[in-house]
């Protein structure tokens, strides 16, 4: 009986050392990308007014790329819904997930344009590291209204 134990507890003892080992990564660390959608919702109101504005569309630009993200429509009325494309880097063990972050751009801002036919088409910037973030939060656009010229 007495050989039992020893046996069991050399197991028991070897498996806490390899899960130890893993997690300080002695074994390697495996690095994986994975491509994921950000779905960030505005509501825009009028400035003046800060009634709802309605028919407003987005558009996305970074410096090189003119369409940094896709409309999503239909999901509330009054509200917009932007779905943005970011990469997601995570370093694993074979046990542990050790770190998740979101790959860097050329350019580290998105500029999001309201546009609207009434309105001027205010533009919004962001950082794209605060994107996971503010991705359940409604963001207010306030829609002015354009500049008239004689």
């Amino acid at each position: 009986m007495k050989k039992y134990h020893i046996i069991i507890s050399g197991v028991f003892l070897f498996l806490l050392l390899f899960i130890i080992a893993d997690y300080y990564e002695l074994f390697g660390t495996r690095i994986e990308n994975k491509y994921e959608f950000i779905e960030i919702t505005f509501k825009p109101v009028d400035e003046e007014t800060g009634a709802p504005v309605f028919d407003v569309h987005l558009r996305c630009f970074q410096m090189h790329n003119n369409n940094a993200c896709s409309e999503i429509n239909g999901r509330k009325s009054g509200y917009l819904t932007a779905k943005i494309p970011l990469t997601k880097i995570i370093t694993r063990t074979l046990f542990f997930q050790k770190d998740i972050h979101y790959q860097e751009t050329a350019d580290p801002n998105l500029h999001i344009m309201f546009i609207h036919n009434e309105y001027a088409n205010p533009v919004e910037t962001f950082d794209i590291k605060d994107m996971p973030s503010i991705s359940d939060k409604v963001i207010k656009v306030l829609m002015p209204k354009p500049l008239l010229r004689n």
